[in-house]
């Protein structure tokens, strides 16, 4: 695998517009995967459910040989920021075996309602994960996929350094500007306006219209 290969990808768009279909269509054959998944959206499958890092490292332990699709629900009450510095810190020791050539797969992070865990703050400087894993992850593999309805509330270390976007319509005028000043302004009213399960996609300077089917197909406009 090439540094290239394991790249940010943001998925914006206000509840309903399809980004979460997109999301699962873009890890359905990936060989690892996690989720950080707040609300409990990844079931059935091959998914399997854990609430704590315990079970998360459990899991992957058993499954490490054939590959894993895990989505970790954090309890009730937990502190996002908190919880996926934490996952964030685990995949950065796991995939270790990428970067010393035992393992030539990718991880791919999965993060649900990415405003709530990964915030536009100054993180403490003892939470920092995240910041490891978006601007030094590429090295051991790891791809991220930040899925938020709030792009503006999205921490900007990861908004500036994901060269792909899949933007759906979008509800606030704040997160509406911020998608503006990256695809121009001739897409604002789309940005606006956009019909469910239509985006545009931003991918290294130009911008596309696609659009996903319920089954998860996606088709990109040429």
């Amino acid at each position: 695998m090439t540094d290239e290969q394991a790249k940010l990808v943001c998925v914006f768009g206000c509840r309903g517009s399809g980004k979460s279909t997109v999301a699962k269509a873009l890890v359905k054959d990936r060989p690892k995967v996690i989720v950080f998944d707040v609300m409990g959206e990844y079931t059935g499958g091959k998914f399997v459910r854990c609430n704590t890092l315990s079970e998360v490292k459990d899991a992957m332990r058993a499954r490490w040989s054939e590959g894993f699709q895990i989505s970790y629900v954090p309890p009730n009450g937990t502190y996002h920021v908190e919880a996926l510095h934490e996952l964030a810190l685990l995949v950065w020791q796991v995939q270790a075996t990428y970067e010393d050539g035992r393992d030539s797969r990718m991880l791919t992070l999965v993060i649900e309602e990415a405003h709530m865990g990964f915030p536009n703050t100054q993180l403490p400087r003892d939470q920092q994960g995240m910041v490891q894993l978006v601007t030094l992850g590429r090295h051991r593999g790891i791809e991220g996929i930040a899925i938020t309805q709030r792009p503006a509330l999205l921490n900007t270390v990861y908004r500036s350094c994901a060269p792909q976007s899949y933007i759906f319509a979008l509800d606030h005028e704040d997160d509406q500007a911020s998608v503006v000043k990256t695809v121009g302004r001739e897409h604002a009213e789309a940005v606006r306006t956009m019909p469910d399960f239509n985006f545009l996609l931003r991918e290294r300077g130009s911008v596309r219209m696609g659009k996903t089917a319920k089954t998860g197909r996606i088709t990109i406009k040429k």
